[in-house]
């Protein structure tokens, strides 16, 4: 059940976890933007920006990718009939409604003081893969998500990849 709640938000972009990893990446990007323009003797804001545009960048490229992914394992569900192909669009377009209002969320959060606990965070995953296992029963899709979700995450830092070279 964990594994699902954390496969649906991973697809869907930005997790609790994400929300708190951010005001750290903030401050450690901001950090790093000032070392690279003392060193390099460059503008800060400049490098700042820089680095936000990279960090935008690869993170719709990484969105993109796993709504390609997405797809295509939602397609060999329609393929093999257990889905039909309205049902995989449906599908598709709640966990994208699912993943801009996160998004959305996340830009509210930015400028939040306060942070949520662990266990907060749990139990907003339970509250929405349950939401999400509802409205699954409601369009009568017999489908668990976590046979057709990527897995969230997946890339050069697992550690899965680091024992195998991480050459994928």
């Amino acid at each position: 059940m964990a594994v699902m709640g954390l496969a649906t938000l991973g697809i869907l972009g930005v997790s609790g976890l994400g929300v708190s990893a951010l005001s750290n990446s903030d401050s450690r990007q901001d950090g790093l933007a000032s070392r690279l323009a003392t060193k390099f003797g460059l503008n800060k804001d400049e490098v700042s920006k820089e680095m936000q545009s990279y960090h935008e960048e690869e993170h719709q490229k990484h969105q993109d990718e796993m709504k390609t992914k997405l797809s295509e394992a939602l397609q060999k569900k329609v393929d093999d009939g257990t889905i039909t192909a309205q049902q995989k669009t449906a599908i598709e377009n709640k966990l994208e409604e699912k993943r801009k209002a996160r998004e959305a969320e996340r830009e509210a959060d930015k400028n939040s003081s306060s942070r949520p606990t662990r266990d907060e965070m749990k139990a907003k995953m339970d509250a929405e893969k349950a939401e999400m296992d509802a409205w699954l029963k409601e369009q009568g899709i017999n489908l668990d998500l976590k046979d057709v979700l990527p897995a969230p995450h997946q890339g050069d830092h697992s550690p899965r990849d680091m024992k195998e070279g991480g050459d994928d």
